[in-house]
């Protein structure tokens, strides 16, 4: 029986039909990848939260001192340069391993990748930071914490009031943050001292999102307010200036008027959460 041979239209027709298929499917894997990484991510932030959990269980209920969260040196003023004790390695097996978000993979500006926090001088020691000013926190503490709702009401690189009184501009969290998914931008880039705070930005990077431990256990992304481009500071990003906490008689600034890590600790000290005061 003879054959007959595809022509030259039918072939054409069928390499259309594949690449309207592949046109189709791509973006679809595509984000299908995206979100299976976000699931990663989430999952490396909620064994953090669970890390900090199991100490506080062993220490009074305290959250562990900033510095010490990470086998990082750090200097404060007057003192001479020391080692953080690396706490979460203590609590997490392959902490190593989930300090990487899976979409960035410790890398820096420069597409430079860490490895890891005890070896990560040419890229991130990790994309995870944690918010200073919780440090000895105690877990089951009425303290509230709170976000501007509106961060463009201030200009760029500049502190909100260092109080506030109800009724507050605030967007009220379910839970503390504990661990920022820190943004490369702003400013985890070349600063290694593992820590969160005044400017320092959250990721975007997950569906325009980036993730936060919370000390209730929960991981996830947190919706606050970005700007228009990742690498420009814009008034309405979202810094750590822009969280507050509840104190006795009102909504006291989570970051001091120091923004030195060498100097600004003894303002907001170990436990400086439980009671936050101006």
């Amino acid at each position: 029986m003879h054959r007959r041979a595809f022509t030259l239209i039918e072939l054409l027709v069928v390499i259309a039909v594949i690449a309207l298929l592949i046109g189709i499917l791509l973006p679809a894997l595509g984000k299908a990848r995206d979100t299976g990484r976000a699931v990663v991510c989430i999952s490396n932030l909620a064994q953090f939260s669970k890390a900090v959990q199991l100490y506080a269980n062993d220490w009074k209920d305290r959250i562990w001192p900033q510095f010490d969260w990470a086998p990082v040196t750090y200097q404060i003023q007057g003192q001479p340069p020391k080692m953080g004790r690396g706490l979460l390695y203590e609590y997490v097996q392959d902490a190593n391993a989930i300090g990487a978000c899976p979409t960035n993979q410790r890398r820096n500006l420069n597409g430079t990748t860490g490895p890891n926090a005890w070896n990560g001088a040419t890229g991130l020691n990790f994309d995870y930071t944690m918010l200073g000013r919780v440090q000895g926190f105690r877990i089951g503490s009425d303290v509230r914490m709170a976000f501007l709702s509106n961060p463009s009401a201030y200009a760029p690189g500049t502190k909100p009031p260092n109080t506030l009184a109800d009724p507050a501009p605030l967007t009220l969290l379910t839970s503390i943050p504990v661990y920022i998914e820190e943004s490369i931008y702003f400013n985890n880039n070349g600063i290694t001292d593992g820590l969160c705070g005044n400017g320092d930005q959250l990721e975007e990077r997950h569906f325009g999102k980036g993730h936060v431990a919370w000390l209730d256990g929960r991981a996830g992304p947190m919706d606050v307010s970005h700007g228009h481009t990742p690498s420009i500071n814009e008034s309405s990003d979202f810094d750590m200036n822009d969280l507050y906490a509840r104190g006795t008689k009102t909504w006291c600034r989570l970051e001091p008027t120091d923004t030195g890590n060498a100097t600004n600790w003894m303002q907001r000290p170990y436990g400086w959460l439980n009671n936050p005061e101006p």
